[in-house]
């Protein structure tokens, strides 16, 4: 993508975020424009939509404007042709950018893990993460974590859960919310060895989960685990007793061990809320569950979706910033929300391990 600045000078410029990732106030995108403001009706609206479905072309509007334009490809005559659509269907002062080919063919333009030569384009600077300390806040102590991080030996921490553990919308398993949290402690700690072991599987629950314990969780000798639980039950609508059955069984399998134990609940994703954004019938009884279960266990609970809620509600920040809705589903998160996700819970490990 190229810009154009005052004097009519055309220069492409790189970021480590990608190409032509963002711009100085004095630059002005060269597929800028204005469109009479009637241009942004409802109709227009729907035919964005349904070009983000079929083409792979994304309008983000807000009202009549469109902010944020994204070509899947750079094919020059496409690429033309596409913003012939734009100047028709949006108003204001509009940014096209373009993503790289990547290394897919087809429809398929966007994997669940983007190609390391593909990282996309931001079309802004990503927000801070600002996480509330009473957010964020475990409600129980980590005394086990905290004797091993003084005891300047080696600590595993395992991570265990589903795709949001593994990393389902992340552009690489590195900008998952494991892969963040592992160099947010490296950070924190410089001086020790912590090593984040990752054993999520995207589609499980917390039946198959608990049964894995022995071998992927307890064999790894870890200090603290970390239990990302309960969005496919309330998603897919599962039994959810049976959901509340299996956090017991796998606290069970803690009980003598050696180890301290975070529950992490579900992400605040529209494919879990109600048009209003409250959560669905399923999601409120699944929160209750992993509540009641951390509360009366005295277990430590990472709630990820008030934390999320927050940032949408208080923050105003779009589902878009936190979801990547690569597989139509609007439920994973994406490389902003893991990391914030990540320094969240890297803030609140070392706060309930009393090392701040």
């Amino acid at each position: 993508m190229y810009f154009r600045d005052n004097s009519g000078r055309a220069g492409c410029r790189r970021s480590s975020e990608g190409e032509c990732a963002s711009f100085q106030p004095r630059l002005a995108p060269i597929f800028a424009h204005n469109s009479p403001t009637d241009k942004g009706s409802a109709r227009h609206r729907s035919l964005a939509s349904k070009l983000t479905t079929d083409h792979g072309l994304t309008i983000t509007m807000n009202g009549a404007h469109c902010e944020q334009v994204h070509i899947p490809f750079p094919d020059e005559g496409l690429s033309l042709v596409l913003y012939l659509l734009v100047r028709a269907i949006c108003s204001g002062p509009v940014l096209v950018c373009v993503r790289q080919r990547n290394r897919l063919s087809g429809a398929n333009l966007q994997p669940r893990h983007k190609a390391d030569d593909d990282p996309g384009v931001h079309m802004t600077a990503s927000p801070p993460c600002v996480t509330p300390p009473q957010l964020r806040a475990l409600g129980q102590p980590l005394p086990i974590f905290a004797r091993a991080l003084g005891q300047l030996k080696p600590v595993n921490v395992v991570t265990i859960g589903s795709s949001s553990t593994e990393g389902d919308g992340a552009s690489s398993p590195d900008l998952s919310y494991p892969g963040r949290l592992r160099a947010a402690l490296a950070t924190r700690f410089s001086d020790r060895t912590i090593t984040i072991i990752n054993v999520g599987i995207g589609g499980q629950e917390a039946p198959d989960e608990a049964a894995r314990f022995k071998n992927d969780v307890l064999a790894k000798n870890p200090s603290l685990v970390i239990w990302q639980v309960g969005t496919n039950a309330a998603w897919k609508d599962y039994f959810l007793h049976d959901v509340r059955d299996a956090i017991l069984k796998g606290l069970d399998h803690l009980r003598g061990y050696d180890a301290d134990l975070i529950l992490m609940n579900l992400q605040y994703a529209p494919a879990l809320l109600d048009e209003k954004k409250d959560p669905k019938p399923a999601t409120s009884e699944m929160l209750h569950y992993i509540a009641d279960v951390a509360a009366t266990s005295n277990v430590a609970l990472f709630r990820r979706f008030e934390i999320m809620k927050h940032w949408h509600i208080n923050g105003k920040l779009p589902f878009e910033q936190m979801i990547n809705n690569f597989d139509g589903n609007w439920l994973h998160q994406n490389d902003w929300s893991y990391n914030c996700i990540a320094e969240a819970l890297c803030d609140a490990m070392v706060e309930a391990a009393g090392l701040d």
